[in-house]
């Protein structure tokens, strides 16, 4: 599982890195960064041999916007994420305009949950709209026979995050 604390964040705040090698330079979302691992490609970003990472840019954001990274862990300090989660909302009127919102530690790269953040732009911001979005970040999850526990905590913490962002208590 991915552990990274700061990935799930900047994916949240819409980031973009720039990377650089010795003839070229680019700049992509720090989302397409992070690729999970495929038979030809053992790791799980886009850097390439030769290529260093010179920027990360995090782009202004809508006026009022809130954002909450939480993680559940086994000790206090210091440890791996079981399962976290980064929301970034943007309200007005207590409506939804823009949401995001970041698993970590339940894939092996940083998990955005689309269905997620559909379930709560334009609508308003209400316990139970939270609820059905938190619902949905883990719908369909497929967890191995050792982590099937991180379904439920993903969800729970998908929920206390958006509220947290919300400015609701969690």
């Amino acid at each position: 599982m991915h552990p990274s604390d700061l990935a799930p964040a900047l994916i949240a705040l819409d980031a973009e890195v720039t990377l650089q090698s010795a003839n070229s330079s680019c700049t992509i979302p720090v989302a397409d960064f992070f690729s999970p691992p495929t038979a030809d490609r053992r790791v799980e970003h886009q850097l390439e041999p030769g290529e260093l990472i010179v920027e990360i840019r995090i782009p202004a954001q809508l006026q009022g916007a809130r954002g909450v990274y939480l993680k559940m862990m086994d000790r206090q300090a210091w440890a791996f994420a079981l399962v976290s989660a980064a929301a970034q909302l943007s309200l007005k009127d207590g409506i939804v305009e823009r949401a995001r919102l970041v698993l970590g530690g339940v894939a092996n790269v940083p998990w955005r949950v689309p269905a997620a953040e559909e379930a709560l732009v334009g609508r308003p911001l209400t316990p139970e709209t939270v609820a059905e979005a938190a619902a949905r970040a883990v719908a369909g999850a497929t967890p191995l026979a050792h982590n099937a526990y991180k379904v439920t905590m993903a969800r729970e913490l998908a929920r206390r995050t958006l509220l947290a962002a919300g400015g609701l208590t969690p």
